[in-house]
């Protein structure tokens, strides 16, 4: 069996068999909106790929994820979708519940609590405060037949143009954007390597909403967390190890994958 297909089937498997369980945090919905996530996987693609996402909101916070990721969540909480132990048959039923971008954001004001499960270590969160200057202009542009207003900012080293509803009035949006004087139903950035686009609007009211958020995460720095994020994605997981594979082709092989990283389009780039 080709190398990379063994990395990934062990990454899955002992991901899925990471403990799982879920803190009974609740959440108070008035809103919903849901997204499409455009984005290059490469710098040297000219092709999109695509991720989906929901966003639960109230006046005072809004917390997004992704779509693939609650789906399994709901099925899990209603008994349909469960592990059965045996690596094939759950590698089958739970590999289009595994997406590349599997985090969860809280934001409240300009608080933001970022979850992610790196695999084969474990779950973290990290908090920061994200601020955005806004500058707001008289531009309009008609977005799933809503009429809306651009914005622009500078974030994370890119350049964003934002169109957000003031007849929906929700500070929030996709990701960690948050801040202006309504929804924001489209940002992407000035190169357009990410796109996030509105296609959804509900009004949903439900409270004590479970957030489904995992009982066991390590609270780390968000610095930390990017170099843990980073080490997962250039090295062989941890315990795993070919012995029989000779060293020059073991290093081949973590070369490119390396190579595969820093080629990868970083949504950010910078901390400012």
């Amino acid at each position: 069996m080709n190398f990379d297909i063994v990395k990934l089937l062990l990454g899955i498997f002992l991901t899925l068999h990471l403990n799982t369980g879920l803190a009974q945090q609740v959440f108070n919905i008035t809103h919903e909106a849901r997204y499409e996530l455009k984005y290059r996987p490469d710098k040297q693609s000219d092709t999109y790929k695509i991720n989906t996402f929901i966003l639960f909101m109230n006046q005072q916070e809004s917390f997004f994820k992704n779509m693939a990721v609650y789906v399994k969540d709901s099925l899990e909480r209603q008994g349909t979708l469960k592990k059965t132990g045996d690596i094939y048959k759950d590698l089958a039923n739970y590999d289009k519940y595994m997406p590349e971008f599997p985090y969860a954001i809280y934001t409240n004001r300009n608080k933001v609590v970022f979850s992610d499960r790196i695999a084969m270590t474990g779950n973290y969160r990290y908090e920061e405060e994200v601020r955005f200057d806004w500058k707001l202009t008289s531009e309009t542009g008609i977005i799933k037949g809503i009429k809306c207003v651009k914005a622009t900012t500078s974030k994370w080293g890119r350049n964003w143009i934002a169109y957000y509803s003031p007849t929906h009035p929700h500070p929030f949006g996709p990701y960690k954007f948050h801040g202006l004087p309504g929804l924001i139903f489209k940002v992407e950035d000035e190169d357009r390597n990410f796109v996030f686009e509105l296609y959804k609007y509900i009004k949903r009211n439900e409270k004590g909403f479970n957030l489904n958020n995992p009982d066991k995460v390590d609270w780390v720095s968000k610095e930390k967390y990017v170099k843990m994020k980073r080490n997962s994605e250039i090295t062989l997981p941890n315990g795993i190890d070919f012995p029989d594979m000779d060293v020059k082709r073991k290093a081949e092989i973590l070369n490119r994958i390396r190579k595969e990283y820093e080629n990868k389009v970083h949504l950010e780039i910078s901390e400012e």
